[in-house]
């Protein structure tokens, strides 16, 4: 079921991708709730992606041309395939926008499924957080300093990565 919400997150404006993708860590683990998110996101990627390819290039186009930051990202995800395409995946865009519009690329289904597979690795961070919520929720486990400390530095790490590769990604974009 989770996995099933978590693919309907793939479409554009359907809100809840991260908070669902965290809801699979606190409910069913790292392994398995790493494993519901994983294949979810995956197959809605996959899913918005064709149809939006199908039916709704029209839409997807309007959606680029009000931009010219993405119009520009489209072009060289174009011009430089699936290496700035997994550079895409990992900048913090808007995961199901980016499926609607990467859908109005010529990339095939196989080089844009690939490449999501692999940029989804990043799940397990928002699965992990997930996971480790059940002990700040059960009263019971009163979670040590060094697990919080583990905690906030990870978030901060974290962060810093996600800036890093915004930055990266969008000289690659303009290069």
């Amino acid at each position: 079921v989770v996995a099933g919400l978590i693919a309907l997150t793939g479409f554009p404006f359907v809100p809840g991708y991260g908070t669902l993708v965290t809801f699979s860590g606190f409910v069913y683990g790292i392994p398995l709730g790493f494993t519901v998110a994983f294949s979810g996101a995956l197959a809605g990627s996959c899913l918005s992606f064709l149809l939006c390819r199908r039916f709704a290039r029209g839409y997807a186009q309007r959606l680029a041309a009000s931009s010219q930051y993405l119009t520009a990202v489209l072009r060289a995800v174009e011009r430089r395939g699936w290496k700035l395409l997994l550079l895409v995946r990992l900048a913090p865009y808007p995961y199901n926008l980016m499926n609607a519009l990467l859908s109005m690329t010529s990339l095939s289904l196989r080089v844009f499924a690939g490449t999501t597979a692999l940029s989804l690795l990043k799940l397990i961070t928002h699965v992990a957080i997930g996971a480790n919520l059940v002990s700040l929720v059960d009263a019971a486990q009163h979670p040590s300093v060094g697990k919080i400390a583990l905690a906030a530095v990870g978030g901060l790490v974290g962060a810093g990565i996600t800036v890093y590769l915004y930055i990266i990604a969008k000289r690659a974009v303009f290069e």
